[in-house]
């Protein structure tokens, strides 16, 4: 898989990974992984939820790369 490949992959499915930023009952916060799978249905494993406060859920959003990851190769030879 190419590059371009991979990142058009991303893009299409980086919104079905939600990070779950949690309160645990010391205090410390924490942050968990879930899936979105639907009509605002998430799935997450046990440990981030058990006894936690969750205090925001959100999915993951595209990041912007610059033009020297396209062009790694021919950069780092240069």
């Amino acid at each position: 898989m190419n590059s371009q490949q991979a990142r058009e992959l991303y893009a299409t499915h980086a919104s079905a990974v939600a990070y779950v930023d949690v309160e645990r009952p010391n205090g410390d916060r924490n942050i968990g992984s879930a899936f979105h799978v639907g009509d605002g249905v998430f799935v997450t494993a046990r440990h981030v939820l058990d006894g936690n406060k969750i205090l925001e859920i959100k999915i993951t959003e595209p990041v912007a790369v610059g033009g020297a990851e396209y062009f790694r190769d021919y950069c780092e030879s240069t």
